[in-house]
């Protein structure tokens, strides 16, 4: 059996993207692309999105110690971690101006969610995030 995964845009607009992810493991892993912005829609004067910041995160991870990881998109295997996410919460950078991508070189500006191969068969991930669009 392989992993179930869901990973849609709610929405896309001019400023903001919202992404919605979801998992139940086979216990293999899963390494999925959740914002690519190549893919995203250009804003009113017809610029292309390069990078996003992320604003809001609120996630429910069923296997408490095996946290998945939410990761700026570098290529190959030297993705740069923005966090390790475990049990369930709402977090809101929005105050702060929310979480920049370093910018490390061959940074795409896409993200990635990781799960790790350590999950149990049947047990499962969902994740939503909010992004402001930088063009």
């Amino acid at each position: 059996m392989a992993d179930v995964i869901s990973s849609r845009l709610i929405f896309d607009g001019g400023r903001k993207v919202i992404q919605s992810y979801t998992n139940v493991s086979d216990g293999t892993g899963d390494s999925t692309m959740i914002i690519d912005v190549g893919n995203l829609s250009k804003n009113s004067a017809g610029d292309s999105c390069t990078n996003v910041v992320l604003q809001k995160v609120s996630f429910n991870v069923t296997s408490d110690n095996k946290p998945i990881k939410l990761q700026w998109n570098v290529g190959g295997s030297d993705n740069v971690n923005i966090f390790s996410l475990s049990g369930g919460d709402s977090w809101d950078f929005t105050g702060v101006g929310g979480i920049t991508n370093p910018g490390v070189a061959n940074s795409s500006g896409d993200v990635m969610i990781v799960v790790p191969s350590t999950f149990s068969s049947g047990e499962s991930v969902s994740c939503v995030t909010e992004w402001v669009k930088v063009y």
